[in-house]
């Protein structure tokens, strides 16, 4: 019964400190994620500011796994280059190592009453008190979240306690001494160590059990070298498994890890022992203390940021080495928006500022067609298949968005998200809509070439005028989305009044030209189809910026200067079937 319910203790305190663990570091990595967006564009800026930023993070949410899943996510988005996520990385495991600083507080002994209260089985109630007060009375979602983390820090905390207390009878037994025994092998301690982080998924966990070890049971400083290199190891298997349904750069910065912890803790081993042989450490043999874990584990992440942090290219060059690049990966990524990864979805600020660069691609795909399509003088004859590609990648574009923004909102229950996901729905649907007009143009320019009909000098140029005025208005709709500028959206705005002016005066000369005979009735209809599909381009585009400006709307104040000064634009254009109708008569 003894050995039952020693048993039952470890088991059940295992199970409460990874559970206490994971509530903590996936509350935490919420929190986090709210700022990450902002914090990218640094993060890109080199790896030692990558390194800083690993670092620090990985200290608040507790866990190195997450920061580089959440790495992988970030280059197989296209948000950083795989060189600059080398320093990221390096700095996450050395991040993560402030959860064993944290856990060693378990090993305080004795002293006054200050070190008394540092003391987990002092301040853990208090903190867990604190916290399932936050989480039941606070109607704030922040302070609910830090409820939720404390109470998780709670739950962990106690959990490393009863492991202690259960492992402590086991001081005495010949078996487990002799199993510890084995351990001191380092081959087989530093395979120990990493199948058992592979199997638990987090290195945090294995050192925490071993702290919990050397408190209750006591192991000796020789055997926590390659138990905690092995951990570091082992550790590697979660960004793996997070790869495999990732592109190929996501597989790459997984093995970035991989290489990193290998190059870290197998050259220092191999070292290490090399030397114990010659000089005999006699250290080796003695009780590790519980700070002693973290301090090595902290000394080791330290030695290999300052060796391979400088020599981060030569990791780069290893991964792209084992995966290299292939045309057919480059030419896939010209139609996959790879911004828009899964795993960046854990953090949905984040994803929702990679649904606005999505967009961005999107609008300027948008352009790029419709000036194809307009170079081409409305006729089919010439690079037809640049408009329908570009057609193509548009619908492509609009699903893939569509798709992602879905799993944005079933994921999120940020209110303050709410509107920037209908946003976002709200432009890509009106580029979709630009998108099927202009596969439907090509439908046109098509039919009318089959049936060997050609529109008059007169009615190309209405077209041609009007093509410009809303191509214009397209690319300056795209330009005020990848700059977000609001006087333009308002611009746009204002802009459809003129251009409705304008069509109405083109369907004016449509149907004199019916009534002199200038035009073949046969094109009448296919003329006006595409003045009307015109016309919802503007629509759409006002549909854009409209989104753009949100609550704002168009600035009253100045709105009647701003369209007398459009007004002036278009006059112009006015001006060029001005002059057609001076020629006819």
């Amino acid at each position: 019964m003894d050995v039952f319910l020693m048993i039952a203790s470890m088991l059940g305190g295992l199970a409460l400190f990874l559970y206490g663990m994971n509530v903590m570091s996936d509350t935490l990595s919420q929190m986090a994620g709210g700022g990450l967006d902002k914090a990218l564009g640094k993060i890109t800026k080199s790896r030692f500011s990558g390194f800083f930023f690993g670092t620090i993070l990985t200290a608040i949410v507790q866990s190195s796994s997450a920061t580089t899943v959440l790495t992988v996510g970030f280059v197989n988005g296209g948000i950083m280059k795989l060189k600059d996520a080398v320093g990221l990385i390096i700095g996450a495991n050395l991040g993560t190592t402030m959860t064993a600083w944290i856990l060693s507080l378990n090993s305080i002994e004795g002293g006054g009453i200050l070190l008394q209260l540092c003391k987990p089985t002092t301040f853990v109630p208090f903190v867990a008190l604190a916290g399932f007060l936050m989480m039941s009375l606070s109607k704030k979602e922040k302070q609910r979240r830090i409820g939720v983390a404390l109470v998780g820090f709670a739950v962990m905390m106690t959990g490393m306690n009863l492991m202690s207390q259960a492992m402590s009878p086991l001081r005495d037994m010949p078996a487990f001494r002799e199993i510890l025994g084995n351990l001191a092998n380092p081959l087989i301690g530093f395979l120990f160590s990493m199948l058992f982080t592979m199997l638990i998924q987090s290195s945090d966990a294995t050192i925490g059990i071993l702290q919990a070890i050397a408190v209750g049971v006591g192991i000796t400083k020789g055997m926590v070298v390659p138990l905690v290199c092995g951990a570091q190891v082992g550790s590697c298997i979660t960004a793996i498994i997070s790869s495999i349904s990732s592109s190929n750069n996501g597989k790459r910065t997984a093995l970035l890890h991989l290489y990193y912890n290998l190059l870290k803790t197998i050259p220092f081993m191999i070292i290490f022992y090399a030397l114990n042989a010659a000089l005999h450490f006699e250290f080796l043999s003695q009780p590790v203390g519980g700070v002693e874990i973290p301090l090595f584990h902290t000394a080791i992440n330290i030695l290999g940021a300052v060796v391979y942090l400088p020599l981060a290219g030569l990791i780069v060059k290893l991964a792209e080495k084992t995966i290299p690049y292939s045309q057919k990966e480059i030419e896939e990524r010209e139609n996959i928006l790879t911004n828009l990864d899964p795993m960046l979805l854990k953090n949905p600020s984040v994803a929702l500022g990679q649904v606005k660069v999505a967009l961005q691609t999107l609008a300027g795909a948008v352009d790029r067609g419709y000036d194809f399509y307009r170079r081409q003088g409305m006729t089919p004859e010439e690079k037809k298949e640049d408009v329908k590609s570009a057609a193509a990648r548009i619908f492509s574009f609009c699903d893939q968005i569509r798709k992602y923004l879905v799993e944005i909102s079933e994921k999120d229950r940020d209110e303050s998200h709410f509107e920037l996901i209908e946003r976002g729905q709200n432009i890509c649907e009106a580029f979709g809509k630009m998108g099927a007009i202009l596969d439907a143009g090509i439908g046109f320019t098509e039919r009318i070439a089959e049936q060997g009909k050609h529109f008059s000098k007169s009615a190309l140029l209405d077209m041609q005028v009007i093509g410009g005025a809303v191509c214009e208005l397209i690319a300056s709709t795209v330009f005020s989305l990848q700059t977000e500028n609001s006087s333009l959206s308002e611009t746009v705005r204002l802009s459809r009044e003129q251009i409705s002016v304008l069509m109405n005066r083109i369907n004016a000369r449509h149907i004199k030209r019916l009534h002199n005979g200038t035009c073949e009735e046969a094109l009448s209809t296919p003329f006006i189809d595409i003045c009307y599909n015109l016309e919802k381009v503007v629509d759409a585009c006002d549909t854009v910026a409209h989104n753009i400006l949100g609550k704002k709307g168009v600035d009253s104040e100045t709105a009647a200067d701003k369209a007398k000064a459009i007004e002036h634009l278009y006059r112009d254009k006015f001006q060029a079937l001005a002059d057609d109708e001076d020629e006819e008569k």
